[in-house]
């Protein structure tokens, strides 16, 4: 199991079906159900936390000292743990 740390993510529509099958793939999930199905596609951010969760960002909010990374930042990471 892949583990990364909490961040968002920007994401366009197409991307967010990208980064959620890809953290599928690593474990992650949704908190509601259907946890593993692909959803919220107009949400333009996501946050991954550690615990493994995916949660929607409206991009109204953000945490103080949570990272923002690119797509291309996300695939180079969970390569690098594969």
């Amino acid at each position: 199991m892949i583990h990364l740390e909490d961040f968002y993510i920007h994401v366009t529509p197409e991307e967010s079906e990208i980064v959620q099958q890809l953290l599928f793939k690593c474990g992650y999930c949704w908190a509601a159900n259907p946890p593993k199905q692909v959803k919220y596609l107009d949400s333009p951010y996501l946050k991954i936390e550690p615990d493994k969760f995916i949660l929607s960002n409206d991009g109204n909010y953000f945490e103080d000292g949570v990272r923002m990374i690119t797509l291309e930042q996300l695939i180079n990471e969970i390569e690098d743990k594969l």
